[in-house]
């Protein structure tokens, strides 16, 4: 967990006060607003039964009532994350880049350097040279 989550743990939740197992709930999913993800305003520290478990107001709740009642909760207790969650939704950051991505990434961008490096001629006589015969690659033996 980053430290900018952290600083949700502990704090009142945003519903009933409660300050057990409180944690930071985003408004807009991380997974399909990554830009978001460290977005204060996109944050709202909330206890576990109104983060998931409650039948009444619940963000993260398998009946879509009990999301729609947490939706009118924050429309009416917290206009300004309602308003900056409502102008946001549409925004999408796209896909959510995971290690095997950005390795990929990293990968094609050290291809592109390689074969820049690689396409210039160099000639490495001189540099073999000053370093001694036995480090040219031509003149390398192996004593068995």
């Amino acid at each position: 967990m980053s430290a900018f989550m952290r600083q949700f743990h502990g704090q009142p939740c945003a519903i009933c006060g409660s300050r057990e197992g409180t944690a930071g709930h985003h408004l807009l999913p991380k997974g399909s607003h990554a830009d978001y993800a460290f977005e204060e305003m996109n944050i709202l520290p909330l206890c576990p039964t109104h983060h998931m478990f409650s039948n009444e107001i619940a963000a993260h709740s398998t009946s879509s009532m009990v999301i729609e009642s947490f939706i009118e909760w924050l429309k009416e207790n917290r206009p300004e994350k309602y308003a900056w969650m409502k102008d946001h939704r549409f925004k999408r950051s796209g896909k959510r880049k995971n290690f095997r991505d950005i390795y990929k990434s990293l990968d094609r961008k050290s291809s592109d350097v390689m074969q820049e490096t690689c396409s210039t001629s160099v000639d490495f006589t001189d540099l073999f040279a000053k370093m001694g015969s036995s480090s040219s690659p031509t003149n390398s033996t192996s004593k068995t």
